[in-house]
This record gives C-alpha cells, sequence and structure tokens, in this order.
C-alpha cells in the first residue's frame, strides 16, 4: 500500500498481486459513507493483515479508513465532519476502483501544511497505531485507488466466446466456466464430475467406459470438445479427458459455436490447459475413494531464470480404482509438461506436451429387454471380457504469440496428436450380433487388434482493433488446416497391410441369469 500527496490533496494506492474489476456495495449512515468489496483482502508483502487509518486528510472529512472487515471483505469508510461526504465511484480497467472524496470547507477553517506520508505498518485489523495522511485545504477531490485479488469462484474472462481476451460481461452469448477452484474443490477427476455444475449440458455415453460424450442443448456434442481453442476430434480422444492438466472448463452454448467451425450449433466444450507460473508453485495431493479408488498427482511451476522470462510448468497423476461392475479396473497416469518463453515484451513462445495411457476393459453395461425393463441380473455382472483394453495418447502443441502494436497481434498455435485404441489377445466387446434371442441369449464378438490415429492441426488468429469515433472495434480473422489419419490393424490371421478389422473368433453366447415377465 502506498500514500503519495498530489496537487489536489492525496492519493491513496492498494496494490496486490494480480488486479481485476471488483464490485463494491455502498451505503450511508449518518456522516458515514461505507463501501464494501467482497472477495478481497489487504496483505502485506508478508501476508500480514492491517489496517489503514488517516486522520483528517482534507477539509470536513474527519477520517477515512480502509480495513480487513471481514475474512472476505475490505471496508472503505469515509466520515464527514458535519454530514455526509460527497464519494463518486469509478473504474479504470489499469488501476481498478477509484473513490473520489470530495472536499468539504469546515466551520473553523485552518491552515495545515502538508505532511510526508508513511507506510502502513502490519498489525490486527483492529489495531490503532496507524500512520495518517497528509492534510489540504482544498476543494478539489482526492482519490482513493483500490485493486485486489478476485476470490471465489466468479471469472470475468473467457476466451471461448470470441477467441480473444473479453470480459465475459461484454459478451453476448451464454458462457459459463468452471474456474480451477471448483474443480479442486469439488474434487473432480473427470470431466462428467466438473460438467454437472453447467446447466443444459447432460452426459450421454461412456462408449463401453471409454470415452465421456455430452449433450448441450439436446444436441450430441460427441467428438467435438476442443482445448485451448482447437479441437479434439472422435479420431484425437480414445479415451476420457483427464483434468491434471486443465486449468479451466469453458462452455459456450448457442450458435457462437460457429466460430469454431465444424461445431454442433448447441455449443461446445472447451478444455483451458494450465500455464506456467513466474512465482514457485509447488502442490502435492492425494484422493481416495469408494471401491479402492486412489490418485496422487502433483502439480509443479516456477521461473527457470533469474529474469523470470522462462518458466514451466509439469503436471503428473497416476490413477487406480476399481469398480462397483465385478472385474472392472482402472489404471491411468498422465504426464504433462509445459514451457514458456517471454522471447520478449511482444513475443511469447510456448510448448505443452503429454502422454496419457489408460488401461481398462470395456464394459458396455445391463440388457434392455423387449418390454423395455432391465435384464433381471446382478448390477455387479460384467457382460464381456474381464481383460484390459489399452489406450494411449500423446500429443504435442506449439504456440506463437506475437503482438506487433497495440493494436494488431497474431496468434498461431500447431499440434501433433498420436492415439491408439489396442485390444489384448482374447479380449472381447459387448457388441451384440443381433437381437437379444428369447430375452434369455446375447451374443458377445470377440476380437483383437488396434486402431491408430494421427492428427495434425495448424490453427492462426490475427486480431487487430480499431475505433470508428467512439464505438471500438475487434477484428479476428482465422485460418485454420487439420490433416487425420487412422489405421485399423487387422487381427493375426491376416497381414499387417491390409486395411481392415476383423472379428477373430465367433460370436459367443451367455446366458441370462433369469428372464423378466
Amino acid at each position: 500500500m502506498k500514500a503519495n500527496p498530489t496537487a489536489q490533496g492525496v492519493e491513496v494506492i492498494l496494490q496486490t498481486r494480480k488486479g481485476q474489476q471488483l464490485q463494491v456495495t455502498n451505503r450511508s449512515a449518518g456522516n458515514s459513507f461505507i463501501a464494501d468489496i467482497p472477495n478481497a483482502q489487504l496483505r502485506l508483502p508478508g501476508g500480514e493483515a492491517f489496517r489503514f487509518r488517516s486522520q483528517k486528510p482534507i477539509a470536513g472529512i474527519n477520517e477515512i479508513t480502509v480495513t480487513n472487515f471481514d475474512a472476505n471483505t475490505i471496508r472503505v469508510t469515509a466520515i464527514g465532519e458535519a454530514s455526509l461526504p460527497t464519494v463518486e465511484l469509478s473504474e479504470s480497467q489499469s488501476e481498478g476502483l477509484i473513490f473520489s472524496v470530495a472536499s468539504v470547507a469546515s466551520s473553523a477553517p485552518s491552515q495545515q501544511a502538508p505532511q510526508t506520508p508513511q507506510k502502513p505498518e502490519a498489525g490486527q485489523p483492529g489495531s490503532q497505531t496507524q500512520p495518517s495522511l497528509p492534510s489540504a485545504q482544498s476543494d478539489e477531490p482526492i482519490e482513493l485507488v483500490v485493486t485486489g485479488e478476485q476470490d471465489g469462484y466468479r471469472v470475468p474472462d473467457a476466451s471461448t466466446a470470441t477467441r480473444t481476451d473479453t470480459p465475459i460481461r461484454d459478451i453476448p452469448a451464454s458462457i459459463q466456466v468452471i474456474p480451477q477452484e471448483v474443480i479442486r474443490d469439488q474434487g473432480a477427476t473427470s470431466s462428467r464430475e466438473a460438467l454437472r455444475n453447467v446447466s443444459g449440458v447432460i452426459f450421454s455415453t461412456g462408449g463401453g467406459n471409454r470415452a465421456e460424450n455430452f449433450i448441450v442443448r439436446g444436441f450430441g456434442i460427441t467428438g467435438t470438445q476442443f482445448q485451448n481453442g482447437i479441437r479434439d476430434d472422435f479420431y484425437t480422444t480414445r479415451t476420457q479427458i483427464d483434468l491434471a492438466n486443465i486449468d479451466r472448463i469453458e462452455v459456450l452454448k448457442g450458435p457462437a459455436s460457429v466460430l469454431f467451425g465444424r461445431a454442433e450449433p448447441a455449443g461446445i466444450i472447451n478444455y483451458v490447459t494450465k500455464q506456467p507460473l513466474l512465482n514457485p508453485y509447488y502442490n502435492v495431493s492425494l484422493t481416495a475413494g469408494s471401491y479402492s479408488f486412489y490418485r496422487p498427482a502433483i502439480d509443479f511451476s516456477g521461473p527457470l531464470t533469474a529474469d523470470k522470462k522462462l518458466a514451466y510448468r509439469l503436471n503428473v497423476a497416476y490413477e487406480n480404482a476399481g469398480s462397483f461392475r465385478d472385474f472392472v479396473d482402472t489404471e491411468r497416469f498422465i504426464v504433462a509438461p509445459t514451457l514458456a518463453w517471454q522471447i520478449s515484451p511482444d513475443t511469447k513462445l510456448s510448448a505443452e506436451v503429454s502422454y496419457l495411457h489408460d488401461a481398462r476393459p470395456i464394459d458396455r453395461g445391463l440388457i434392455v429387454l423387449s418390454n423395455n425393463q432391465v435384464a433381471n441380473i446382478p448390477i455387479s455382472r460384467l457382460l464381456g471380457n474381464a481383460k484390459d483394453n489399452q489406450f494411449a495418447e500423446t500429443r504435442a502443441t506449439l504456440y506463437l504469440d506475437q503482438r506487433f502494436n497495440s493494436n494488431l497481434s497474431l496468434r498461431s498455435a500447431f499440434r501433433y496428436t498420436n492415439s491408439s485404441e489396442k485390444y489384448l489377445d482374447g479380449g472381447s466387446m459387448a457388441t451384440f450380433s443381433g437381437p437379444l434371442r428369447n430375452d434369455r441369449f446375447l451374443s458377445v464378438m470377440e476380437g483383437q487388434g488396434a486402431q491408430l490415429y494421427e492428427t495434425y492441426k495448424s490453427q492462426n488468429d490475427l486480431i487487430a482493433k480499431f475505433n470508428t469515433g467512439s464505438i471500438q472495434h475487434t477484428v479476428l480473422f482465422g485460418l485454420e488446416f487439420a490433416r487425420q489419419s487412422f489405421r485399423l490393424s487387422p487381427s493375426r490371421s491376416r497381414s499387417a497391410g491390409e486395411y481392415q478389422y476383423q472379428l477373430a473368433k465367433s460370436p459367443l453366447t451367455l446366458i441370462l441369469d433369469s428372464q423378466q415377465s
């Protein structure tokens, strides 16, 4: 916190690590003007709380105080000598909230020489040992500038709706953000758990316990999720997305999804990855739950050079879990390092790499009989083979952000993805070869082989800002190129070069325990 004398009076500035727009609730009580700033706290660099107090800073004002009213609120109070002070509230994108307190001529004018302001001292919020601000005999207002870090679950900005860093309040579209705080507090480890927070988004199918598909406003968006604004097709992701390296999830609902090209008219789901931090950060966690679920994870970040131009972030997680279904066990791990290089104030280069390995059997659930009732068999019954399918995904992304001037910038990205799904010898899928015969006999096709997928994607966005009179414009011109290839490896009975997937064995027959009338 700083207190600087000005020609009009004094300027009090509250500085934090990250200034964001704050919401203010104000009221009056007698001669006191009271403004509460929620989700913010006054802290010294060492982390100690403090209270700022200025007595008679200008004519007609008895006192101005800035305190931590409670654990989540800053309170600004201006007390007039004989009447309620005149306080104007304005907002500055570069500084924060500005309280302008007008000077009021006192009934007994006095000449007071300005004093040199002092720095506030650490102490408890109720401390009475506080510095004083200079007094001034002037009818000009003084400014109290407050900036702070927004706590809680509110996210002011999102890049999904416009592909630019535009405040959500300025976007005429329905967009909802699930920030890292929600993911962490809920202990979510999968998209299904995190997206429960979004209205109009419903989990639809799991692809035999492999992927996670969702319905948005009645439209299925299978295979059209995005990561950092780049589309992840069905060919890209063969298994469930891991949240270990995901910072937040942004859901854009409605036809504004047309901005991303190939997308459903109901909207898109965009996963935003964690980025390197300029201050050291170390987090180690362990999550445990029912059905022998346990998941250790680490999240490390910080600068690699003294000038902080090169920073890293490393996310690693391992998961091992059972299921309410017999013989359905899951084992997965992910390693995701990221490097960011601030080459110059106008040029930034980032590289992300992630490797995900997942092993689990295919589980397509129970059977529905001809009367639309679930077969009378235990819910724990696995209708298939318990041998694991192996899923592996490697992706590497290179980002370049170049600012030519204050009104023109370029953002480029290139991503390579290699993903595979392999059926082990004797691995079977509960795939029906025909109708359920007599509501008792189920055919299960058993196969072996592999599915291999590769994608190459290049995305370039040119962003320009200009004014026409008093109207500000932001124009984005984008170009994206994508190349996808896949190969279905045959079973051992055929040559490796043949472009065909074969069911290796004859259908098996399972008999349900009982028939439901």
